[in-house]
């Protein structure tokens, strides 16, 4: 996907290394990744296109909501991911490994943190606490595993 200028989208790439039968008709590969170039010129990757969430026709990025929640200091560690909503299609669910099990953050605790870097599609409308994040083989968040917390 284009982007402006600081926007973001889909990581496309092409070059001599990449298999002709990946390629689009422009000549790209798409990868599948979601990312933005800096004013310096350098690409950063924020996610995958497949884990984006689409509620009330906003598309959001987890890891940016996920990038604020985190820093709530009752948080150790949080994933978002989209739940099923009739009203908006998906919602947000943060899943929380909470610092302390004895006192973990309650939904309110976060939308109140939060608030003012989140604006209102972004804020999670339910939470789930969990021991742990289900993860890969190699360390990494499994995201698939996490709609069945």
């Amino acid at each position: 996907e284009k982007s402006d200028a600081g926007g973001s989208g889909e990581i496309l790439v092409r070059g001599p290394t990449v298999a002709t039968p990946y390629l689009d008709d422009d000549g790209w590969l798409h990868t599948g990744d979601v990312g933005h170039m800096d004013d310096d010129g350098d690409l950063w990757v924020t996610g995958r296109k497949s884990d984006r969430i689409v509620t009330g026709g906003v598309t959001l990025e987890p890891a940016e909501v996920e990038a604020i929640i985190v820093h709530h200091p009752k948080v150790r560690e949080v994933a978002i991911v989209g739940g099923m909503d009739e009203e908006w299609g998906e919602r947000l669910v943060a899943v929380v490994v909470p610092e302390d099990v004895s006192r973990p953050p309650t939904l309110p605790d976060i939308l109140e943190f939060a608030r003012s870097q989140l604006g209102p599609a972004k804020r999670p409308r339910e939470l789930k606490i969990v021991p742990s994040l289900p993860r890969t083989a190699n360390g990494k968040l499994d995201r698939h595993r996490l709609r069945d917390v």
